[in-house]
């Protein structure tokens, strides 16, 4: 229904990254209404975000900073102290993703071939 919240359900990212691709699709995935994909890519609203004009009673800047502190919001709801840590001072939700990516995915690789290693 219009109006109303929808929980959503967003995996703790742990400490230690090893459900960083759990983590990170999930996020996309429940941020999907926030245009996640825009703010991620780029630090201020693309021509395409801005043609559509005034959405739900608010301009494309005023949506975009809204939309900008409800991801902040949302990752920062879903990580442990530690990982928060790395992103809390922060404004732009591409510069803190961008820091997760890169502690996050690097941490993937060398777990997976730490993995691949053993067998």
């Amino acid at each position: 229904m219009q109006g109303e919240e929808q929980k959503a359900y967003l995996p703790k990212l742990s400490i230690d990254g090893d459900n960083w691709v759990m983590y990170r699709d999930c996020i996309i995935w429940v941020m999907k209404q926030n245009t996640i994909k825009e703010h991620i890519a780029t630090n201020t609203p693309p021509t395409t975000y801005i043609s559509k004009g005034k959405v739900s009673g608010l301009e494309p800047l005023e949506r975009w900073e809204h939309e900008e502190h409800a991801i902040c919001t949302a990752q920062g709801n879903s990580m442990l102290d530690k990982a928060f840590s790395q992103i809390k001072d922060i404004e732009l939700v591409k510069e803190a993703w961008d820091i997760l990516k890169s502690v996050y995915q690097d941490h993937m690789a060398t777990l997976v071939a730490d993995r691949m290693k053993a067998f």
